[in-house]
């Protein structure tokens, strides 16, 4: 009897789930399924602090969520694209008042320090620095020798002599490398809110894939930026930002002229 009790208030707790993330993606321009993987808690709650109240972050069952994109199904099949990025390990759903692009751009502001483990592959070089640190005279230093890294006293102090790539790029990471670079106060890794996909209310689609690297993104426009600016240089195409150089340039020309004809 006690069981059969039980049964419709997890129903309940479910259905009422479901309703509720129905409603903020009926009321929000945007629901985004991203990933958390490697975020603390306490990270987490940083990250869905900071966003209110323009989005609202929230980690649940895959069996709520499917339920909640078969609803959306019903009016866009589309949402359909949303269920193969709920099968990733450690996802969240956010629900924004944002579009896609610029709540990826939001998220991509988070990151932290991660922790590295014994046997992970690394996604990048791995590398140590010349240089004075704080870290004090003692048996610190046979063990940073101990990995290969070559370091000194200067001033009761360690102080690394050479750069050293302690792991490449697609390495599995040591046990002895793991444990050390910790000792070290050396974190190179971070994590933080990854965009899978997102379901755009307002026009009815759906954007895989939409991580925007910001950096990357900010170099290649002041790239694009350069290259016009010396292409309109080139073919004396007066804008705001060259007429006055050109003006400088035609100056310059006529004065030179000026001369081979005296």
């Amino acid at each position: 009897m006690a069981k059969e009790d039980k049964k419709p208030k997890v129903n309940a707790v479910k259905k009422a789930a479901v309703a509720r993330f129905v409603d903020l993606a009926g009321k929000r321009n945007t629901m985004m399924i991203i990933s958390v993987e490697g975020i603390s808690s306490l990270n987490f709650q940083q990250i869905k602090k900071a966003l209110k109240p323009e989005s609202e972050m929230a980690v649940t069952k895959k069996s709520i969520m499917f339920r909640t994109i078969e609803t959306l199904k019903k009016t866009n099949p589309d949402a359909a694209l949303l269920e193969k990025w709920i099968e990733k390990p450690s996802f969240a759903a956010v629900f924004s008042n944002l579009d896609p692009f610029e709540l990826s751009i939001l998220l991509g502001n988070y990151s932290f320090p991660a922790k590295i483990k014994a046997g992970q592959i690394s996604p990048k070089d791995i590398i140590v620095e010349a240089g004075a640190t704080d870290i004090p005279a003692g048996p610190m230093i046979a063990e940073i020798a101990a990995v290969g890294i070559k370091a000194g006293l200067v001033g009761g102090k360690i102080e690394i002599k050479e750069r050293k790539v302690l792991v490449k790029e697609g390495d599995k990471i040591p046990a002895n490398i793991a444990a050390i670079l910790p000792k070290m106060e050396i974190c190179p890794f971070r994590v933080g809110p990854i965009a899978f996909a997102a379901y755009d209310r307002k026009n009815g689609k759906v954007y895989e894939n939409i991580k925007v690297d910001k950096e990357a993104t900010l170099n290649m426009l002041k790239l694009f930026a350069s290259e016009a600016f010396s292409l309109s240089m080139h073919i004396a195409y007066p804008t705001a930002e060259t007429i006055s150089m050109l003006l400088g340039r035609a100056n310059s020309e006529l004065n030179s002229l000026s001369n081979l004809i005296k």
